[in-house]
Order: C-alpha cells, then sequence, then structure tokens
C-alpha cells in the first residue's frame, strides 16, 4: 500500500522518513521519526547535500522552528514606562477640582522637581471649551471635552524648562470611566511629528454624580508609538 509522503500546506513535499504514526502539527505533518532525523541534523549544524532540493531543506528548517508543546514563541517583554508618583494629598486635590467642575471636565497639570520622580504640586486650568478651539472634537460641549485656556497653556509651555516643571497634565471623564479616549490620544499627540505634545504624563478622572470612581495614569511609549496605561489609582467619595 502505497502511503502518501507528508506535506506542508503550501505543498512542500518532505522527504522518505521511516513509516511511524504521523504527528500533526498545525500546518505540517510528519512522522515522529522524522522529526527526531531533523533534530538531528539541525544540531549538528550539517548542511543537507544529497541532491535534496531547496525546498526540502526548508522543509527541515520550518520542523524545527516550530513551538514546542506548551511552548510559547520568543518575545521580549515590552518595556512600560515607570510612573511619576502622585503623593495621595495631591490625588485628593485633583479629585476636589473635578467634582467643583462636575458635570464639565475639569483640567490642570501636576509640578515636580526636575530631577526628582514625584510630582506635588498641582496647578489648575481653566476648560475653555467652545466648539471652534477644540482640534478635533467640535461637536461637544464642555461636559465631554477640555481645551486648556490660551493664558494656562502659555504658562505650561514657558515652564517646560523650569526646575520645577510640569509632569503629569490631568482631566476628568464625567461619565465615571478614566480611560484614555481616541479624543484623547489625539490631542495629546505631537500634530508636527511623532510622539508627544508635551514630555509629560496623563492622569484621567472618572468621576459619576455620587463619587470620584477611579483614576489612571497613561505615559508614552515609543514601543507602542501610544499611550499606555501605567498606574491605577482607586476612587473617592466626594
Amino acid at each position: 500500500m502505497h502511503t502518501p509522503r507528508p506535506t506542508n500546506q503550501a505543498g512542500v513535499i518532505a522527504p522518505s522518513c521511516p513509516q511511524l504514526p504521523a504527528v500533526a502539527s498545525r500546518s505540517v505533518i510528519y512522522t515522529k521519526a522524522c522529526k527526531e532525523f531533523t533534530r538531528k541534523i539541525l544540531r549538528k549544524n550539517v548542511k543537507i547535500n544529497l541532491g535534496i532540493e531547496p525546498r526540502i531543506q526548508r522543509f527541515f528548517e520550518l520542523i524545527e522552528s516550530r513551538p514546542r508543546a506548551g511552548q510559547l514563541p520568543d518575545s521580549e517583554p515590552k518595556q512600560i514606562p515607570d510612573p511619576i508618583d502622585v503623593p495621595k494629598s495631591v490625588l485628593e486635590d485633583i479629585f476636589r477640582h473635578a467634582r467643583e467642575s462636575f458635570p464639565n471636565e475639569c483640567c490642570g497639570w501636576l509640578t515636580g522637581a526636575q530631577d526628582a520622580n514625584t510630582a506635588d504640586g498641582v496647578r489648575r486650568a481653566v476648560n475653555a471649551y467652545e466648539p471652534d478651539l477644540h482640534p478635533t472634537a467640535k461637536d461637544r460641549t464642555a461636559e465631554r471635552a477640555f481645551v486648556i485656556s490660551d493664558g494656562d497653556l502659555l504658562e505650561l509651555s514657558r515652564s517646560l524648562d523650569d526646575e520645577v516643571r510640569p509632569r503629569i497634565i490631568y482631566h476628568s471623564h464625567p461619565n465615571g470611566r478614566a480611560y484614555f479616549s481616541p479624543t484623547d490620544r489625539a490631542n495629546a499627540r505631537d500634530p508636527w511629528g511623532e510622539g508627544p505634545a508635551y514630555p509629560v504624563q496623563q492622569i484621567v478622572i472618572g468621576i459619576d454624580g455620587a463619587r470620584v470612581v477611579e483614576a489612571r495614569q497613561f505615559a508614552w511609549s515609543d514601543e507602542a508609538d501610544d499611550f499606555v496605561e501605567i498606574a491605577e489609582y482607586p476612587g473617592l467619595d466626594i
């Protein structure tokens, strides 16, 4: 009885191997003996120069490169930016700002020393949202968007190189959810290049009519080419 020689989905024919029970592994079917033979050859770094076509050599390489059972493909862990520390008293301060501004969004920034990893100062800003002023969301109200006023934005920009400088921009979401929305991401990116518009991290406060539900911190990741979540803070009955 003729036994068909194993192939992969691309139609590459495998070399003849001892006929032991076949093992199916995703797109490649081969015998156990063939698999062991392949490993021995490749482990010794031996070139197969027996008149075998290059596509057969490729078949061997495909078998050896497949993940073993229970083995995940090799991958390097993604680098997550370190969050700038925010003292509890500072969090409570910006939570109060969110409550005072509710149902509108609040906005402002946290300051800290250049060489420190702590943002311990609060600078409130005015949400000057008007449809014509917002760069991307012109169909909303101050309850669903924010624009830092011209005067505040000028001060933020001028202080970026100071010893004590802006480290985190914050704003609130009056729907109780602390997520960095597509609109937030678009506005926080540099419109003339790649990366963030300002060298700062971001905090979003989720608040509703009853309490501050949660807050989350985000930072720019070059690896992800986007803002990623780096910290989460519990809410507050305020």
